[in-house]
């Protein structure tokens, strides 16, 4: 039996360059951040999540992330795999410190592999720091994920904000200030919402080829990576007057 499982690169929506790691979904599990909205809505509690195979290897990736073994195996792992992008969580979030300042330590080892990752547990007063520290890291770019309960996220230089919109509706409620807009239902055709980039997989649109995050680029790509939009609109002026900022 595995230890646990590295999801190869043939999600449709990730595309054929990106490499993933999951466990289970939900506050009992591994999602210490999560919302009312995200707890009934979350894609990783439906479809295919639900299969005995896929269950069963998030539940041994999660009793493995917690042994002294994993960081280091997770090392070997990506780079057995030839690894270029790897995605932290398709199902899952960061779930305590110590899980978080495991994946410190195995993207400061791969500095040639790029990782990005959306998490709620910034709503954890405990993580917050820690997270932050993994942010800082040249090779991963850490996204914010908000809903209209999660309250505002705070204001972390180079950290970008993804609202997730349950439908039309909510999506044109997207905070100005957030970076990407991702929606549970995509029966529509949306190209932004209240202003903000809907994420191209998800925007509804017809394409020749088809839109993966592995030709999008936007959440991971170096030169896709844009300044927050409340950094662009607010920094200034907190600069301007003194205001204290990364103050976790």
């Amino acid at each position: 039996m595995k230890l646990a499982t590295i999801s190869d690169a043939t999600n449709a929506k990730l595309g054929r360059l990106i490499h993933s790691w999951s466990l289970p979904a939900g506050k009992r599990f591994s999602c210490p951040g999560e919302s009312g909205l995200c707890r009934t809505r979350c894609y990783a509690k439906h479809g295919h999540f639900h299969q005995t195979n896929v269950r069963n290897a998030y539940a041994r990736n999660f009793s493995f992330s917690q042994t002294d073994e994993f960081a280091d195996w997770m090392v070997g792992a990506l780079r057995a795999c030839f690894a270029q992008v790897m995605r932290p969580h398709v199902s899952g979030d960061f779930y305590s410190v110590e899980y978080v300042r495991k994946w410190h330590y195995v993207v400061s080892w791969l500095k040639r592999i790029q990782f990005f990752a959306y998490t709620r547990s910034w709503r954890e007063e405990e993580q917050l720091p820690e997270l932050v520290k993994l942010a800082a890291l040249p090779n991963f770019q850490m996204w914010w994920s908000i809903d209209r309960e999660t309250g505002p996220a705070p204001l972390i230089r180079g950290i970008r904000r993804a609202y997730m919109a349950i439908d039309d509706v909510d999506a044109d409620l997207a905070p100005d200030d957030c970076d990407l807009v991702f929606r549970a239902q995509r029966a529509t055709v949306m190209k932004k919402a209240n202003g903000i980039l809907v994420c191209p997989p998800e925007n509804g649109v017809t394409t020749q080829s088809k839109i993966t995050c592995s030709n999008c680029g936007i959440c991971w790509d170096k030169r896709h990576t844009a300044v927050p939009r409340w950094e662009a609109s607010i920094l200034p002026y907190l600069d301007a007057t003194g205001v204290e900022i990364n103050a976790v």
